[in-house]
């Protein structure tokens, strides 16, 4: 009975061993459980802080992509106009041309014009002059057979 009694001393010795045990154990897994729990908790505010910013970041980047495709747009709109201001350029340019053409050639007869003028007036100047002295040499013409007749009579 006594050797029944030291064995059942020493499985009450190991029972409360294995409690004590069980208990430690307990708590480092109550412990691993909180380390866990308060991993997954940061896990999720990492997740939901990141989850925040790329939320974040995709706006931005949809804002910046909506003002590149409004610039683009500008830019396209700027070409075109730069095009229709070269058409423009190019249809003044050879209005202007054409027009400076015409009136050299317009001056350039309205000088032949002068030129023949210019000598038509010498021309005349000259016939006027000897028109002139002709008139002169008829009136002392006159006067000389004036004289003449009045000598005569």
């Amino acid at each position: 009975i006594s050797s029944l009694e030291g064995n059942i001393s020493d499985l009450n010795q190991q029972i409360e061993t294995l409690k004590d045990n069980l208990k430690a154990t307990e708590a480092k897994f109550e412990q691993s459980v909180e380390d866990y729990n308060q991993i997954v908790k940061e896990k999720d505010d990492t997740i939901a802080d990141l989850s925040t910013r790329l939320d974040t970041a995709n706006v931005t980047i949809n804002e910046k992509l909506k003002e590149l495709s409004d610039l683009d747009s500008k830019l396209k709109d700027r070409e075109d106009n730069i095009d229709l201001l070269e058409k423009n350029i190019t249809v003044l340019r050879t209005d202007l041309e054409n027009h400076i053409e015409n009136h050299t050639k317009e001056i350039g007869e309205k000088n032949e014009e002068i030129k023949v003028l210019s000598k038509n007036l010498k021309d005349t100047q000259e016939e006027v002059q000897q028109l002139e002295r002709t008139k002169h040499e008829l009136e002392e013409r006159v006067e000389s057979l004036q004289l003449e007749l009045v000598e005569q009579r």
